[in-house]
């Protein structure tokens, strides 16, 4: 079992995430917002909640690695053929973003636990950007992303939290 602390960082991220759900690509990613998203969306949505589901840390991880797949396979589709960090963080962010996923970073310190020292480089580099998404989201204000100020960001932030609450209790 996992410590409360953790489960809490999940709520905060969800949280975070819900009141996020009104950011464009444009303002997470610089200079290219002519991704198109569709082409991704579902599998990534998929494989989120496939991780979320799995009792295997081992397919936990596969799952993630089709997460990055998918993102590599947006950036070749625009004609980025050696795409780095740089340019996979701001796409999977939006992904993140719109993708709600449940419980993610608990998942991630699951899989770095009982995966530890097996797993290879690629899938290490996999949960520490993960990793790095999860802090981003938890620290983020209006200066964390592109065309956006305070006021805005405020606004639109807190729409989107009564929004998604209004919603989740019709449910």
């Amino acid at each position: 079992r996992f410590p409360k602390e953790k489960h809490l960082l999940d709520d905060l991220i969800l949280q975070k995430v819900c009141k996020l759900s009104w950011i464009e690509p444009q303002n997470i990613i610089k200079g290219q917002s002519q991704f198109n998203f569709d082409l991704v969306m579902p599998d990534v949505n998929n494989y989120f909640k496939l991780i979320r589901n799995e009792k295997s840390p081992r397919k936990k991880l596969i799952n993630l690695e089709n997460i990055f797949s998918s993102i590599n396979r947006l950036l070749i589709f625009n004609g980025v053929t050696k795409a780095g960090v740089d340019d996979q963080i701001p796409l999977l962010t939006y992904c993140f973003i719109k993708t709600r996923p449940i419980m993610i970073y608990t998942d991630c310190k699951f899989m770095e636990l009982y995966i530890g020292e097996k797993k290879n480089k690629g899938e290490d580099n996999q949960l520490a950007q993960m990793t790095t998404i999860c802090d981003f989201i938890k620290g983020v204000s209006a200066k964390s992303f592109f065309n956006v100020d305070e006021e805005e960001f405020n606004r639109k932030s807190q729409d989107a939290f009564t929004e998604y609450m209004e919603n989740y209790f019709e449910n």
